[in-house]
C-alpha cells in the first residue's frame, strides 16, 4: 500500500512539474548568418536535428526559432560548408565558411577518380545537375555550350539523329568523333542513354588526359558516368515532360505575284503560259502546308536505396518523340532501363554491375536530310516549289495536264482520301517535288537494341591499394525496312517500280580490362599515385541486307521480300568481320603539400592484322603533365580578394584509327571479269589485282601541348580557367596518292596529311545574391584556328561534299582550314545588264573553271556559351544560350538553276531591274547563273547565338509536401530553342552541315531543330 502511495506521489509530482522543466528546456533562438566576409547570407535553412522543425534567414540574414536547450541546429546552404551547433543560449550567430567541395570534388579520369584540386590536365566537367529537365534527345546535346573547347555539330535535327561532338577542333580529315566511355565501357555513341541518368560527364581535352586511352583517343574522350544510389532513406522519383514543337524558323520565300514577277522578267514564262495553268488564287506556303505543332513526352521512373553495404539505383524511361512534319514520318520512340547496383560482402572486397538497356524504334525518310543523287531533302522542296501549285486536286476537278498524263497511262497517285497530290507544271524539269508526295511514297523504318553492360570487382587487400577485374559486354543489334512505292509526277520524277529493302547489323564487342591503382602519403606532404593495367578487347559485326525492286502487289501488306514478283531483281549482301585489340597503360603521379604536381602517363596499344600490319600493330602513347598551386606558397598575398591559383601545363601523344578500313594496308584481289580461253561462248571468272598495298601504314597521331591556369577570388564567388592549346594531327590517311612506282593498279590508302587546331578557352562563373535573389553566371567562349599543315605533294586537294547536285565544293588543301569551300568569287553585279561579273583569279583576263578559290570555311573560330541560375524563396529560373561565330554556310536550298524554281525572298528583294541598277543580286535567270550559285554571292556567315532554354519553376514548401508523404515536388514550364539571333536567311544557323566534316557548313536542306514549349514536373518520394 505504501508502494502504491509512492508510485501516485511520484506521478502527481511529475505531471505538475512537467509543464515547468519544459518551460526551462524551450527557448526562442535569435541569430545572425554570415559569410567570411561579415555579409548576411539569404535563405539558409536551419533544421533542429532529428526533427522538422526548421527555418531560413531573412534578407538580413537572421533567423528565429523556437528549440529547446541544448538541441543541435544544422545550417546549410548551397556553396557552403553545413555547420552543426549546439544551442547554449537565446543568441546563436554562426559563420558559414566557403565550400571546399570546389577543390575536393572528384573528376572521372581513365581507370580512376581525381581531386579536382590535384588535376594537371584539362578536364571539363558537365554536372549531371544541368542536364535534369532539358529537352534533350541525346547525351551529345546536353553538352552545347556547357564547356570551353566542345563544340556540339547537329548534321540534322530530325527525331532520333544524334549530334557529333569535336573536341578542339577537327584533328582528322575524316571521322574525327571522341572516343565515349560510359561506366568504363566503350561504345559508339551515347545517343540512347537517357540523360536523366547520367551522374556526369567529363571531357578529356589535353593530350595527357587522354594519353591513358592511347589509340583511340585522337579525337578527345568523353567520359560518362551514370548515376549509383546515394546513402540515405530509399528514394522513389518520377520525371515528367511533355513538349509542344513546331519548326523554329521559316526562311521568307517568294510568294505567288513574286514568284509570277521573278519568272515573268527572267521569260522563263509567258503570261499566256501562267494563265494556263495557274488558277490566279492560290498561294502556297510549302512549310506551313508540310509541318504542324507535334508533341514529345518523356517519362522517367527511379529507384534508389544505399546502405554501407551496398546499393541499387534502378531507372525506367520512355520518350517518344515526335518531329514536326505532318504525318508520322518523322518519329522516334525510345525505352530504357538502367541497373546500377553494388554490393560489398566483404570489407575488402566490392562487386557490381552498370546495365543498360535500350530500345528504339525510329520512322523517318532515307533522305529527311539531303541525300545528293537520289532526291532533295522535303526542306529544299518546300523552299524551291512553286508556290502558284496547290497540295491536291479534287479528283473530279483535275486540270488538264494530269488528265493528260492519267490518259497517258502514268501512274498519278492518291492521298488515302483519294485526293491527288499537287503536281508543278512550272518546276517540271528538277528533282523538287510536291512534299507531302515524298512523305507519301517513301517509308523507312529503323529499330534496334542494345545492351552495355559492366561487371567489375574491386579487391583492396590493404589500405589504399584497390585491384579492380571488369567484364564489359556491348551488344547492339539493328534492323531498317523501306518501302518506295510507284509513282509518276515527271519524266525527272518517277519510281516505276516499288522497291523494298530489309536488312540487319548485329554487333557484339567486349571488353576484359584488369588494372591496379595505389596511393599513399608519406610524412604528411608527399603524395603518390600510381595504376597500372592491361585491357583486351574484341568486335564481331554480322551484317546481311537484300533487296528487291518489284513485288507481287503494290500493297502494304506485300511489301516485303517474300512477295517479289517473277521478274524482280534480287540483290543479297552480307559479310562478318572480327577484330581485336590488346593494351597495357600504367599512370604515376606524386604531389609535395598540395603545392607542386606531376604526373606520368603512358599506353601501348596493338590491334589485329584486319587494321594494321605486322610491322605497324604496336603504338605508344605517352603524356606528362605539371601542376603548381601557386595560392598555397607562403610568399602567396593574402587578401585581395585571391583565393586560389593553379598555374599547369602538358604535353601527351594521342592516336585515332577510326579511319583505317578493313585491311586497308592490304593489296587486293577482286574476282568479276568475264574471260574466254578459247573461241566458244564460254567464260570463266577472272580476277587480277585491284591495289597495291602498303604495309607502312598507321595510326593518326596527334601530339598536344597545353598551358593552362585555374584562378578563383573573392572567397570562391568568382572563378577564372584559361587554356592554350596546340595540337598537331599527323599520319592523316590519304586515298589518291601516287608512288614513284606504280603496277597499273590504284594505290592504297597513305599516311600523308598534317592538321593543327590551336586556340584559346576561358571558362568564367560569378555566384552571388541580390537581396533576396540568389544567383550565378557561367560562361565560356572558345577561339580555334584550323589549317591543314601538309598534304602529299602528289595531291593537290581532296575533294569532299557536292553542291548543286553533283559538283564538289569542299575540299581538303594544305594551306587552308580542313574542307574549306572553293567556288567562284562575285566581283559585281552590271549595271547595264545585271548580270554577275566574277573574279580573274589567274590573271589570264578570261573568266573559266579555273577561276574558283576559297571562298568560305564552316569552321567557326568562337564557340560560346551562357548559363544564368537565379531563384527566390520557391521559384528559380535558368536561363541558357550559345553561339558561334566566324564560320560560313553555303545556302545550298538554292542550289537549282532549272527553270522554274521557287528562291529565298532575298532573291526578289535584292535583284536588278531597269529602276535598280545597283542591285546587290543578279536579274532573273542571268547569263552564269550556275557560276552564280557555286560563288561566294550564297556563302554566308553562319555566325549565331540562340537562347536553348528559359525555365521557370517552382518547389511546393516542404511543409505542404511532407504532410502527403512527398519529399519533394517542383514543376516547371520552359520555352526551348525559341530565339536566335542570326542574319543567316536559311532554316536553321545550328543545323546546317551535309555531315560533320567533309561537308561543315554546306546546307543541303537539313532537318532543322525545333522550338519548344515544354511543361514538367518532378516528384520524390
Amino acid at each position: 500500500m505504501k508502494g502504491l502511495q509512492r508510485l501516485l506521489a511520484t506521478v502527481v509530482l511529475t505531471v505538475c512539474a512537467a509543464p515547468l522543466l519544459w518551460a526551462q528546456q524551450s527557448l526562442t533562438v535569435k541569430g545572425k548568418v554570415t559569410d567570411s566576409m561579415g555579409e548576411p547570407i539569404i535563405g539558409v535553412s536551419i533544421l533542429e536535428k532529428g526533427t522538422t522543425n526548421g527555418v531560413i534567414t531573412n534578407i538580413d540574414g537572421e533567423y528565429t526559432l523556437q528549440t529547446r536547450q541544448g538541441a543541435t541546429l544544422v545550417f546549410s546552404y548551397i556553396g557552403y560548408s553545413t555547420q552543426e551547433k549546439k544551442v547554449t543560449g537565446p543568441t546563436l550567430n554562426v559563420t558559414l565558411q566557403d565550400d571546399t567541395q570546389l577543390l575536393e570534388e572528384v573528376v572521372v579520369v581513365g581507370y580512376g577518380v581525381q581531386k579536382k584540386s590535384s588535376v594537371t590536365g584539362a578536364i571539363s566537367k558537365v554536372d549531371g545537375s544541368e542536364m535534369a529537365n532539358r529537352t534533350v534527345t541525346s547525351a551529345q546535346d546536353a553538352l552545347g555550350g556547357k564547356t570551353a573547347g566542345v563544340q556540339i555539330i547537329s548534321a540534322s535535327g530530325a527525331p532520333g539523329d544524334a549530334a557529333t561532338i569535336r573536341v578542339r577542333g577537327y584533328s582528322s580529315n575524316y571521322d574525327s568523333d571522341p572516343l565515349y566511355i560510359v561506366d568504363g565501357l566503350k561504345v559508339e555513341n551515347i545517343s540512347n542513354i537517357d540523360a536523366s541518368d547520367i551522374e556526369s560527364i567529363e571531357v578529356l581535352k589535353d593530350g595527357a588526359s587522354a594519353a591513358i586511352y592511347g589509340a583511340e583517343a585522337g579525337n578527345g574522350v568523353v567520359l560518362v558516368t551514370t548515376k549509383r544510389a546515394k546513402q540515405g532513406a530509399a528514394k522513389v522519383s518520377y520525371d515528367f515532360q511533355i513538349s509542344f514543337k513546331s519548326l523554329s524558323n521559316k526562311p521568307e520565300v517568294m510568294n505567288a505575284q513574286e514568284y509570277q514577277n521573278y519568272h515573268l522578267e527572267g521569260g522563263t514564262f509567258t503570261q499566256s503560259y501562267i494563265d494556263t495553268y495557274y488558277d490566279g488564287v492560290t498561294d502556297t506556303d510549302w512549310f506551313d502546308a508540310t509541318t504542324e505543332t507535334s508533341i514529345t513526352q518523356k517519362h522517367t521512373l527511379s529507384f534508389s536505396s544505399a546502405s554501407d553495404r551496398g546499393s541499387v539505383f534502378m531507372s525506367l524511361g520512355y520518350f517518344d518523340n515526335d518531329g514536326f512534319l505532318k504525318g508520322k514520318d518523322d518519329t522516334h520512340k525510345r525505352y530504357n532501363l538502367t541497373v546500377n547496383a553494388e554490393l560489398k560482402p566483404k570489407k575488402w572486397l566490392t562487386v557490381g554491375t552498370n546495365t543498360r538497356l535500350s530500345y528504339f524504334g525510329a520512322t523517318t525518310m532515307p533522305w529527311i536530310d539531303d541525300y545528293v543523287g537520289s532526291a532533295d531533302s522535303p526542306f529544299t522542296s518546300m523552299t524551291q516549289l512553286d508556290p502558284l501549285t496547290p497540295l491536291y486536286y479534287d479528283a473530279d476537278n483535275l486540270p488538264q495536264f494530269v488528265q493528260d498524263m492519267i490518259d497517258a497511262g502514268k501512274n498519278i497517285i492518291t492521298d488515302d482520301k483519294g485526293r491527288y497530290f499537287g503536281i508543278s507544271p512550272f518546276v517540271a524539269s528538277s528533282s523538287n517535288q510536291n512534299p507531302l508526295l515524298d512523305l507519301y511514297v517513301h517509308q523507312y523504318d529503323v529499330t534496334g537494341t542494345s545492351i552495355n553492360s559492366t561487371f567489375y570487382a574491386n579487391i583492396s587487400p590493404f589500405e589504399g591499394f584497390t585491384f579492380t577485374t571488369r567484364l564489359g559486354i556491348d551488344l547492339k543489334s539493328m534492323s531498317t525496312y523501306s518501302y518506295n512505292k510507284s509513282y509518276y509526277v515527271s519524266s525527272n520524277q518517277y519510281q516505276n517500280n516499288p522497291e523494298v529493302y530489309q536488312g540487319s547489323t548485329n554487333r557484339y564487342y567486349y571488353q576484359w580490362e584488369n588494372f591496379a591503382n595505389y596511393t599513399k602519403t608519406f610524412a604528411e606532404k608527399h603524395n603518390l599515385g600510381a595504376m597500372v593495367g592491361m585491357s583486351f578487347s574484341k568486335t564481331v559485326n554480322k551484317t546481311v541486307s537484300a533487296e528487291i525492286n518489284s513485288i507481287t502487289q503494290e500493297l502494304d501488306n506485300f511489301a516485303y521480300l517474300n512477295y517479289a514478283s517473277d521478274d524482280a531483281s534480287k540483290t543479297v549482301t552480307g559479310e562478318k568481320l572480327i577484330t581485336s585489340k590488346l593494351s597495357y597503360f600504367g599512370r604515376l603521379n606524386y604531389s609535395y603539400d598540395d603545392r607542386y604536381m606531376v604526373e606520368f602517363t603512358m599506353r601501348a596499344d596493338a590491334n589485329d592484322l584486319s587494321v594494321l600490319s605486322k610491322s605497324q600493330r604496336w603504338g605508344y602513347f605517352p603524356g606528362a603533365s605539371l601542376g603548381w598551386v601557386a595560392s598555397n606558397e607562403s610568399f602567396f598575398p593574402q587578401g585581395g580578394g585571391w583565393t586560389y591559383a593553379k598555374v599547369r601545363g602538358s604535353w601527351g601523344r594521342n592516336g585515332s584509327i577510326s579511319n583505317l578500313g578493313d585491311f586497308s594496308y592490304a593489296s587486293a584481289i577482286e574476282s568479276g571479269t568475264s574471260y574466254s580461253f578459247d573461241s566458244t561462248t564460254a567464260y570463266s571468272v577472272g580476277s587480277a589485282p585491284t591495289t597495291l598495298g602498303n604495309d607502312n601504314l598507321k595510326w593518326e597521331t596527334t601530339d598536344q601541348w597545353d598551358f593552362g591556369v585555374d584562378l578563383r577570388f573573392i572567397n570562391d564567388r568568382l572563378s577564372f580557367s584559361a587554356d592554350y592549346f596546340y595540337k598537331k594531327t599527323k599520319d592523316l590517311l590519304i586515298s589518291g596518292a601516287t608512288p614513284s612506282l606504280t603496277a597499273g593498279n590504284d594505290p592504297s590508302p597513305t599516311n600523308a596529311g598534317d592538321v593543327v587546331n590551336k586556340g584559346f578557352e576561358f571558362e568564367l562563373t560569378w555566384k552571388h545574391h541580390i537581396g533576396k535573389v540568389n544567383y550565378s553566371v557561367s560562361g565560356n567562349i572558345s577561339f580555334l584556328d584550323n589549317e591543314v599543315t601538309y598534304l602529299e605533294p602528289t595531291v593537290t586537294r581532296l575533294s569532299g561534299a557536292y553542291a548543286a547536285g553533283t559538283t564538289y565544293f569542299t575540299y581538303f588543301e594544305k594551306g587552308y582550314p580542313i574542307w574549306y569551300m572553293r567556288g567562284y568569287k562575285l566581283d559585281y553585279i552590271d549595271p547595264s545588264t545585271g548580270d554577275p561579273v566574277f573574279k580573274d583569279i589567274n590573271g589570264d583576263g578570261e573568266f573559266s573553271a579555273s577561276d574558283v578559290d576559297f571562298i568560305g570555311s564552316g569552321v567557326p573560330d568562337v564557340t560560346y556559351g551562357l548559363t544564368i541560375n537565379a531563384s527566390y524563396k520557391n521559384w528559380d529560373l535558368i536561363v541558357f544560350g550559345s553561339g558561334a561565330a566566324g564560320g560560313d554556310i553555303f545556302c545550298n536550298l538554292n542550289n537549282r538553276y532549272d527553270a522554274g524554281n521557287n528562291k529565298l525572298k532575298i532573291y526578289y528583294d535584292e535583284r536588278w531591274t531597269s529602276t535598280n541598277t545597283s542591285a546587290k543580286r543578279p536579274r532573273p535567270v542571268c547569263d552564269n547563273e550556275f557560276e552564280y550559285i557555286l560563288s561566294d554571292a550564297n556563302v554566308f556567315s553562319g555566325s549565331y547565338f540562340k537562347i536553348k532554354q528559359i525555365q521557370l519553376g517552382y518547389t511546393l514548401s516542404k511543409t505542404l509536401t511532407k504532410k502527403i508523404g512527398i519529399d519533394n515536388i517542383r514543376a516547371y514550364v520552359s520555352l526551348d530553342d525559341f530565339f536566335t539571333f542570326a542574319s543567316y536567311p536559311g532554316m536553321d544557323p545550328e543545323v546546317a552541315s551535309t555531315n560533320a566534316t567533309t561537308g561543315i557548313g554546306l546546307d543541303n536542306g537539313a532537318y532543322p531543330t525545333s522550338k519548344k514549349v515544354v511543361l514538367g514536373f518532378n516528384v520524390t518520394f
